[in-house]
């Protein structure tokens, strides 16, 4: 694996973090919705989005479906397919992605990903200057709301501390090493490790 001290030390950051000691992070997690949770599509198959089924997963925009403001872009959560799928969908401004062909190339990228501890890729959206990516919903949000959550009484365990770290591991050894195309993660911190309903951990937030 690329870059084994800074996974050793994120390693025993999360082993030994204590819950009390930080601040709050408020960049995802508000305002969710007990959603369902959604499985990968099938190897292979990237969607293809219409803008009016994006507008419709999330009420054109709405602020309420907001679950978070970057430097690139906001985040949604939204509802597909009848209400069925619960996922959360990234917007990207004018100078959050490649444009063009580019874009369509890193779309390409994405859906040959498959790994059980990488956020799922269902789709896409290139429509009318807007740009969106649309990811499986991970209900129980960032590593980094529960290191440093205001949750006193629910501190993950050690146990799971020691799942999470082995999981991250073998997310980011299947980026450098086991996907088509090898990728470097650069972003790789307790923000961008979410954890599902079985507190499996996610890599999510790719840089291409």
């Amino acid at each position: 694996m690329k870059n084994p001290l800074k996974s050793l030390l994120l390693f025993f950051h999360i082993i030994n973090k204590s819950p009390n000691n930080a601040k709050l992070d408020k960049s995802r997690g508000k305002g969710r919705s007990p959603g369902k949770q959604c499985s990968a599509f099938p190897e292979g198959l990237c969607r293809q989005f219409s803008l009016e089924e994006i507008k419709a997963a999330i009420n054109s925009f709405r602020e309420d479906f907001l679950l978070g403001r970057g430097g690139f872009g906001d985040l949604y959560e939204g509802i597909i397919d009848d209400g069925t799928m619960t996922v959360n969908i990234e917007r990207f401004g004018p100078f959050g992605l490649r444009g063009g062909r580019e874009f369509r190339t890193d779309v390409q990228l994405l859906c040959q990903l498959r790994h059980p501890n990488l956020v799922s890729f269902i789709g896409f959206c290139d429509e009318e200057d807007e740009k969106l990516l649309v990811y499986e919903y991970i209900s129980n949000g960032s590593l980094n709301k529960h290191l440093y959550g205001n949750r006193p009484n629910d501190p993950l365990s050690r146990k799971q501390r020691l799942t999470i770290c082995s999981g991250a591991a073998r997310g980011l050894h299947y980026l450098h090493s086991g996907a088509k195309h090898s990728i470097i993660h650069r972003n790789i911190s307790s923000r961008n490790i979410l954890l599902d309903d079985e507190w499996n951990p996610k890599l999510s937030d790719l840089s291409l």
